[in-house]
């Protein structure tokens, strides 16, 4: 397969430096470059953490297309072959590579619910096996919480170089950045509260607490020699574009009345039909029982009461026979929607992955019409470019995960124009969410604003 040029670049971007940040748009073909860059710098084992459902389409498929002589072993249900990889680092007469292939979730570290100490360190597997040659953290923003035991574990195994692969590194702050470069660099970067009070400071804007960035062309001029950002039109100027609209869908009557109550209400019911309803008054679950009326009453079963996203849903798709992806946040609208559109299929965190990676094949297949995803299964590592529209029925708080969700229908192989429709519905709850994400895009443009001047002079 013969790169492009500007893959060819993040290719020796790759091979020139022992900790690197690719953080190219989703859809550049972050994998292939990595894959390539190893074929030429490495020799020995490779440990790449990725996740499950891109584990054999994406992974194994390039490397046995890019480096064909190499070994390969996946992890499954959490375990993979001990033996196999630790003769690996036993013979080091191997001239070719050896890839391990496991996902985020198997650094986790369970705790005992009673006490909270570790119950067992699943680093330790990755450890006792010596230093691998080179550690691949795909999709690396998700090892963005310095005080998780996933992010630890990756900290701990050693390595001689270390690739991070993200198409969204920053949601909010500079800060999203620090624990990926203490990784590559712990002692340049030691102290997150040192990081933190350099770039960004907290202050209070419309009666909430906000994180903003401060000295931002300094953290430009950090970041820029360890980071790579090309977007797809870079790499490939005649790409089909894509095409976002907002749609506004009003409520139903019954809705804007129910929605009207809930607004008004101090407290509210968490399970409303209850002979003794539990209550509470929350600020934050205020706005999430907001978000369920909006989306569909269903949610909080007021089944009497019809959702006028879910008509504009079923009219739109009835009249737009192509193929379709409705994004949601929410796993109970994403199970119960196909129930009314004819021709779609749900993927959702009640499903195992094996079933879900069924349902993307006959999608791709062209034996669905389309499918409705939660954002949280779909959002990452996915190629669907037969999609010709993609639909969030709702946005999620975070921008690196609607980034991320729009990126898995519009890709470098992309044959055709894209189009990105977002529901809202006016003078509701949804208009605080789109204005947060707007907020949290400006401080991510900033950087690269900056970040593209160095690179000018």
């Amino acid at each position: 397969m013969q790169l492009l040029p500007l893959q060819e670049e993040g290719v020796k971007f790759l091979v020139e430096r022992m900790g690197a940040l690719l953080e190219d748009e989703m859809g550049v073909g972050k994998t292939i470059q990595a894959v390539v860059a190893a074929t030429q710098v490495i020799v020995g084992p490779i440990l790449v953490i990725a996740r499950p459902l891109s584990m054999e389409d994406v992974w194994v498929s390039t490397i046995k297309q890019m480096d064909p002589s190499a070994e390969v072993v996946t992890a499954n249900r959490g375990e993979f072959d001990y033996d196999k990889v630790r003769e690996w680092f036993t013979d080091r007469s191997k001239t070719s590579r050896q890839w391990l292939i496991v996902y985020h979730e198997m650094l986790m570290t369970p705790t005992s619910r009673t006490t909270g100490k570790l119950l067992n360190d699943r680093a330790s597997d990755f450890r006792s096996l010596g230093m691998w040659s080179l550690i691949i953290a795909d999709e690396s923003h998700r090892f963005a919480s310095r005080k998780s035991q996933v992010t630890k574990s990756l900290w701990s195994i050693p390595t001689a170089r270390k690739w991070a692969l993200t198409g969204t590194a920053m949601d909010k702050s500079p800060n999203d950045y620090w624990t990926t470069l203490h990784w590559f660099d712990p002692k340049r970067f030691g102290s997150f509260y040192t990081f933190a009070k350099m770039y960004t400071k907290d202050v209070w804007l419309r009666h909430r607490r906000t994180t903003i960035q401060i000295n931002t062309h300094a953290f430009a001029r950090e970041l820029l020699p360890y980071r790579l950002r090309r977007l797809k039109v870079d790499v490939r100027p005649d790409i089909p574009k894509i095409n976002t609209d907002i749609v506004m869908v009003d409520m139903s009557h019954e809705q804007a009345e129910l929605y009207a109550v809930a607004r008004k209400a101090t407290f509210l019911p968490i399970y409303p039909n209850l002979d003794d309803p539990l209550f509470i008054g929350s600020q934050l679950v205020r706005i999430a029982r907001l978000r369920q009326i909006v989306l569909d009453p269903m949610l909080i079963e007021a089944y009497e009461v019809s959702s006028g996203k879910v008509a504009w849903l079923y009219t739109f798709t009835q009249s737009n026979q192509v193929p379709t992806i409705i994004f949601t946040t929410s796993r109970m609208f994403a199970d119960s929607l196909p129930l009314v559109l004819d021709g779609f299929k749900s993927v959702s965190g009640s499903m195992k992955t094996i079933e879900r990676v069924q349902v993307i094949k006959e999608f791709r297949a062209g034996k669905i019409q389309g499918i409705v995803a939660t954002i949280a299964t779909m959002s990452e590592s996915i190629n669907l470019r037969e999609a010709e529209i993609a639909i969030f029925a709702d946005s999620h708080w975070s921008t690196r995960s609607m980034d991320q969700a729009a990126a898995r229908v519009h890709r470098i192989d992309t044959q055709h124009e894209v189009d990105i429709l977002y529901l809202e519905t006016p003078h509701t709850v949804d208009e605080l969410i789109r204005e947060t994400l707007r907020e949290k895009k400006s401080v991510r443009q900033l950087v690269e604003m900056y970040i593209k001047h160095l690179k000018e002079k």
